[in-house]
């Protein structure tokens, strides 16, 4: 494993499904196959490595630097998320607080939050021949998204990003660590506050800054161009760790 990902054998953890857990190879031999136990790898499975290297900060100036602060890979890192660059803090009832916000935002505004937006088509049986292949994440009408979106199974996305940005009066910028793109929700000319998170492809962890007064987890709109700079750079380093 070494030899290939080019990083030591301490430096990183193997994980596997949905979410990803730890998969856990004390007393596995090299001469075992995976589909042995304690591995017991089977056809289809998804494996993740995942560098255990500490996060490189990005210096802001002489007194503050960017860091990555990871999130908690339960199925809930989105509502984890938003509840951390809000309170500092990471509990289950923090991350189901914020699945509530984000229900009672939909349930009390379906012009907006319509079936088309949250992703529900309302198939004849030619368009059911046209989506036939193509996989629509919560294809579900508005009653049935917000039952859905309660469980704690459930994930976050786009949807949920936008309804955060505009209760909070926020703008967000997510960084998508695997195209080096960044997403921007919500509108800087009204917004309040700035949150910045990075996205994995299956994994939202938060951008955080530290000065000299301590940790930072909500940025003044107003250094948008600068927090856009300095996270683009930490992001830049992330992908050359991947």
């Amino acid at each position: 494993m070494n030899r290939h990902v080019r990083v030591g054998v301490t430096n990183f953890v193997v994980k596997r499904g949905f979410p990803p857990t730890h998969l856990h190879t004390h007393g596995f031999h090299a001469a075992q196959l995976v589909k042995d136990e304690p591995i017991s790898l089977r056809e289809g499975d998804t494996m993740f490595l995942e560098c255990t290297k500490h996060t490189s900060s990005i210096s802001w100036d002489s007194e503050l630097s960017m860091s990555l602060h990871h999130i908690p890979d339960d199925n809930s890192c989105l509502f984890h998320a938003i509840h951390y660059v809000q309170t500092r803090t990471i509990s289950r009832e923090g991350a189901q607080a914020k699945r509530g916000a984000v229900a009672d935002a939909i349930r009390s505004d379906l012009t907006t939050y319509n079936d088309a937006v949250l992703g529900y088509v309302k198939k004849s049986f030619f368009m059911s021949l046209l989506l036939s292949n193509v996989r629509l994440t919560n294809r579900m009408p508005a009653p049935a998204y917000i039952e859905n979106l309660l469980l704690a199974s459930t994930w976050g996305g786009h949807v949920e990003l936008s309804v955060f940005a505009r209760i909070y009066e926020a703008i967000i910028l997510c960084w998508d660590v695997v195209h080096g793109l960044c997403h921007v929700i919500g509108n800087l000319d009204e917004a309040k506050v700035l949150w910045i998170l990075t996205y994995s492809g299956i994994h939202y962890d938060v951008v955080v800054a530290r000065s000299l007064s301590g940790l930072i987890t909500a940025f003044d709109p107003r250094s948008y161009n600068t927090c856009y700079a300095v996270s683009e750079k930490l992001v830049h380093w992330l992908r050359e760790q991947r």
